[in-house]
């Protein structure tokens, strides 16, 4: 372990250097003993997602494995050298309506992911936005995230309170519309630097939210960003674009291929980790460093031609000239070493060649 990024009350994350590789990761610690079944099970299923989930803009999972003696369940992520959103909203600066714009498309692309299989993040807010060290959003913390049956709502009140839908307040069933809402409030506060609702206490937030009243964006931002803003928070969760309407309004190309492969989801998806008395019969899914194993190869432009062959652009040469070398003179032979006394020791083999 490098040193601690996070802290909560059931868990922490760390950030760690894996011995085979020296690549960096993220070290997710849960105290299990701390958490009850409903709990337990939650971690297990943020485990399921992150493991059957491969997207460009979603923390990507390489290992989970359970330290029984300690009951303590560890998940290896991708590290995300940027932060996250909750960081550049404590600097306290407006961020250009392009980046705004770029964050939007990049949520708006893994939330499609998530709903074209079904999953509902439900705690979607900018502690859960990472950034890699380019910048781009890395949408993660799936812990309370639920996949619900085909045409069916989720119906648990969960999620952080500044970023839950009315239809949440009311205790009404809700859907992927509750995290059009969250992205709603989320675009809101990067532009303004507030959240959209707030209240001294929690029946006067949930008031406010149901009353749907929002606040302008500053006069530096364009009305297509307020109007996109102002259809993300509509009170009827019917009124609200889809995942997919964002991304096609801003013209992103579908981030795993169409219809036709989120069609076939069901079959990427991992089945259910089973909670269990026993913590080391535990199935975990295998680990996935197939990707930080790969060994980089040069670009093509750097590679070295096959024999007889030049290099593509480059001009052929003719070969070069063979200059016949004169013949080496045989060495002296040195009179025979007298042996030792005693035989020398004989060192241990090293693990490797020098």
């Amino acid at each position: 372990m490098q040193r601690l990024l996070g802290k909560g009350s059931f868990g922490q994350v760390h950030r760690v250097q894996r011995l085979k590789d020296g690549r960096v990761y993220a070290l997710k610690t849960i105290l299990l003993a701390r958490l009850d079944s409903k709990a337990r099970q939650d971690a297990l299923n943020e485990v399921r997602f992150l493991a059957s989930l491969q997207h460009p803009h979603i923390v990507r999972f390489h290992e989970a494995f359970v330290q029984a003696a300690h009951r303590r369940l560890c998940i290896v992520m991708e590290y995300a050298a940027g932060g996250d959103l909750a960081g550049v909203l404590r600097r306290r600066r407006r961020l250009p309506e392009g980046t705004i714009w770029r964050y939007a498309g990049q949520i708006a692309g893994a939330l499609q992911y998530l709903h074209r299989r079904r999953i509902l993040h439900r705690d979607l807010k900018p502690a859960n936005c990472f950034l890699d060290r380019q910048g781009d959003i890395k949408l993660g913390d799936l812990n309370v995230s639920r996949r619900v049956r085909p045409n069916c709502l989720a119906r648990t009140q969960v999620g952080t309170p500044y970023y839950m839908g009315p239809e949440i307040w009311q205790g009404r069933p809700y859907g992927a519309a509750c995290d059009i809402w969250a992205l709603g409030c989320l675009l809101h506060q990067l532009a303004t630097l507030e959240v959209p609702f707030r209240g001294r206490s929690m029946a006067q937030l949930g008031r406010n939210v149901q009353r749907g009243r929002i606040p302008p964006l500053p006069p530096p931002y364009s009305g297509l960003l307020a109007d996109t803003v102002r259809t993300m928070l509509h009170p009827r969760p019917q009124r609200r674009p889809t995942a997919e309407a964002v991304v096609a309004m801003l013209r992103l190309p579908a981030p795993d291929g169409g219809q036709k492969k989120a069609a076939s989801g069901d079959q990427t998806m991992l089945p259910t980790i089973r909670l269990t008395p026993h913590l080391r019969r535990l199935r975990m899914p295998p680990p996935q460093y197939a990707l930080a194993d790969k060994p980089q190869q040069l670009p093509a432009a750097r590679r070295r031609p096959a024999a007889g062959r030049p290099a593509a652009g480059r001009p052929s040469h003719p070969p070069a000239r063979r200059w016949r070398l004169p013949p080496a003179t045989p060495p002296r032979r040195l009179p025979p070493a007298t042996p030792p006394a005693t035989p020398p020791r004989r060192l241990p083999a090293l693990p490797f060649r020098v």
